[in-house]
């Protein structure tokens, strides 16, 4: 799924480009692609890498308004640990997230011409799939376990620097923490044994280039 996605995104891109017109200095809109890697403290994960492509629109001279659809696939860490199976090796279950975001962009100036920094405010909704994972219990037998991801509801905060490359195209970057109101119910089908993972934080960053219109 998240090749498949990564596609979409990269096609989403490519058409706006093609229906890119010569952008004046303040141009009302801009679209680009953007990826980067979200950390978290092991439960559920404990990298989460992802990409997504995202627009704005300036309501003013300083003030954007910022929407963005990211995919994100990474390792649900050890979920027999979370249950206390006393398991053999270490077995992951794969898992994906797709958010959908809004937020808020306050852009400043910097001395040099091309420099901006800016912060941001906002909030996500993340849809969540988590595949079973299944292994081996020391003493004999497998575990079997099943998890029931929902909704999320992601607010979040960042700073980040755009360069300006000229008035079409420019490049940012940016620094993010996010909050996840996560409610995960893990289940061993074969115990029977129950578990669930509660709200957590994720800090990272991500690189994107955007195209103005």
């Amino acid at each position: 799924m998240n090749r498949i996605f990564k596609i979409i995104c990269l096609f989403i891109f490519m058409v706006g480009i093609s229906f890119q017109a010569e952008a004046s200095e303040k141009s009302r809109f801009d679209m680009g692609l953007r990826g980067g890697t979200n950390l978290a403290d092991g439960e559920p994960a404990n990298d989460m890498p992802w990409f997504g492509v995202y627009g704005h629109y300036r309501l003013s001279d300083n003030y954007l308004l910022g929407i963005g659809l990211d995919n994100s696939s990474f390792d649900f860490e050890r979920p027999a640990k979370l249950l206390n199976i006393n398991y053999n090796g270490t077995v992951d279950a794969d898992a994906n997230l797709t958010t959908l975001s809004f937020w808020v962009e306050r852009e400043y100036d910097l001395k040099a011409d091309k420099l901006k920094w800016f912060w941001t405010t906002g909030i996500g909704v993340g849809f969540v799939d988590v595949d079973d994972a299944t292994g081996p219990i020391v003493g004999g037998g497998q575990y079997n376990i099943k998890t029931d991801a929902n909704t999320e509801v992601i607010p979040g905060i960042g700073l980040g620097l755009r360069w300006h490359l000229n008035r079409t195209f420019a490049i940012t970057s940016n620094v993010r923490f996010e909050y996840h109101v996560a409610d995960w119910d893990v289940k061993d089908q074969v115990s029977g044994i129950k578990g669930s993972v509660d709200n957590y934080l994720t800090s990272g960053i991500f690189l994107g280039m955007e195209v103005s219109y």
